[in-house]
């Protein structure tokens, strides 16, 4: 089982990567780790993991 670990995953690039990780992966594990500083607006990171949470698909793991 593959396990793929995405650093910034509440950012721009981080979170589309993710989004596309979901539809190509058929099986496995994603971790996804962000440390939701200041430096960007930390409710549009927020809502980007909650759309993450809504999209992700049943056979994968985060």
């Amino acid at each position: 089982m593959k396990s793929i670990l995405v650093t910034g995953s509440a950012g721009f690039i981080g979170a589309n990567l993710v989004k596309r990780l979901f539809k190509d992966m058929k099986e496995g594990t994603i971790v996804g780790v962000d440390n939701l500083n200041s430096y960007y607006d930390v409710s549009l990171k927020e809502y980007r993991l909650r759309e993450l949470e809504e999209l992700k698909p049943a056979n994968i793991k985060s």
